[in-house]
């Protein structure tokens, strides 16, 4: 049985008095309910009293206003989730790379981030130190080294001693839920004119963590998934590695969201299109990258919900309701911008 269900007409009404100036949209035969804000400041939380929260993002610029990051340290949160470019660095310069996350580390800002709230990470091109790098960036292991020592961690989760990619899972527990977090590293073992993405070791290791017993699983992917009808770098330029997540994602007891970035955009996407109607999408990008050419929103994507492009980061609250006597998972997937103001958002009942 599908338990993507509609918002009850309690809820709904609850919710509109929340957010009493935006326009509620519905849609036949989905499972959400849509409402975009303008100019109200983000405090969703007054309908999820006792939701798990958790911010992500991508694509941040130190030649850039950085401002984004005070925006991040006023909302309520219990993990923020960094998916790649999180500094840029020249191409092939350890140097450079290095200078980068220096300045990221005396950023006051940033330094509250980290003080605050449990952040975890992967990489990307312009961090693992080479643009649309690949296996073969002779510089990786020092990119590595650096990553590490600037987002530490006890152990890298995975088990694998010989596989020295930055993949990593966490689980959090709250009120009774469990969200299990997978960051996949895609720059490590990539490899297009092989089709490889991912690496046998990391395939086995994510094949494991999928069957961890949760009520929601969040992928992060720092290129998109579902997403790929475009021209820049996406799971879609490694068919078969795709088609491979795609059926791990079918074969789920759970409901799954993928997370990512890079693309200077923010975008839902709904799995149903893919066969897969419990697992949707939602990108964000960039923290203050998210402008110019590369910020495309017109290209083809037959599960988009909505984008947007501006400056921002997405924002997940996750709780448990009662719908017609039945209990079900909710996930508001919101971007918040420059102004702490939420510019899009949706609910997602499992």
């Amino acid at each position: 049985m599908n338990r993507r269900k509609w918002l009850s007409k309690s809820f709904q009404t609850a919710l509109g008095a929340c957010l009493a100036s935006e326009s509620l949209s519905f849609s036949s035969g989905n499972a959400w309910i849509n409402h975009v804000a303008f100019g109200d400041q983000f405090n969703l939380q007054n309908i999820i009293p006792d939701a798990f929260r958790l911010c992500f993002g991508s694509c941040l610029n130190s030649r850039k206003d950085q401002s984004i990051l005070k925006i991040l340290n006023t909302v309520q949160k219990q993990s923020m989730i960094m998916l790649g470019d999180n500094v840029y660095a020249n191409n092939n310069s350890p140097d450079s790379l290095a200078s980068e996350y220096a300045k990221l580390a005396i950023n006051s800002d940033f330094r509250a981030l980290q003080a605050s709230t449990n952040v975890l990470a992967t990489w990307d091109d312009h961090d693992y130190g080479m643009d649309n790098g690949d296996y073969s960036y002779f510089n990786k292991e020092n990119s590595r080294d650096q990553f590490l020592e600037f987002f530490p961690r006890p152990q890298l989760v995975n088990s694998f001693g010989a596989d020295l990619a930055v993949y990593t899972s966490q689980t959090f527990e709250h009120s009774g839920m469990k969200v299990h977090v997978i960051l996949l590293d895609g720059r490590w073992h990539r490899d297009i004119t092989r089709g490889r993405l991912l690496g046998s070791e990391q395939w086995d290791w994510l094949e494991d963590e999928l069957q961890t017993p949760c009520d929601l699983v969040l992928i992060g992917s720092s290129i998109q998934a579902l997403s790929s009808q475009h021209r820049y770098e996406s799971w879609g330029n490694v068919p078969a590695e795709r088609n491979k997540l795609l059926g791990f994602l079918r074969g789920l007891n759970t409901p799954a969201l993928i997370l990512s970035g890079d693309r200077h955009f923010h975008e839902l996407t709904r799995g149903d299109d893919w066969g897969i109607p419990r697992v949707h999408e939602f990108t964000s990008s960039g923290l203050n990258m998210s402008s110019g050419w590369f910020s495309r929103v017109d290209e083809n994507n037959p599960g988009r919900m909505w984008s947007y492009v501006g400056n921002g980061f997405g924002n997940l609250e996750i709780s448990k309701v009662i719908e017609s006597g039945e209990e079900l998972l909710s996930v508001v997937c919101s971007v918040v911008d420059v102004r702490g103001q939420v510019v899009k958002s949706s609910t997602i009942l499992y």
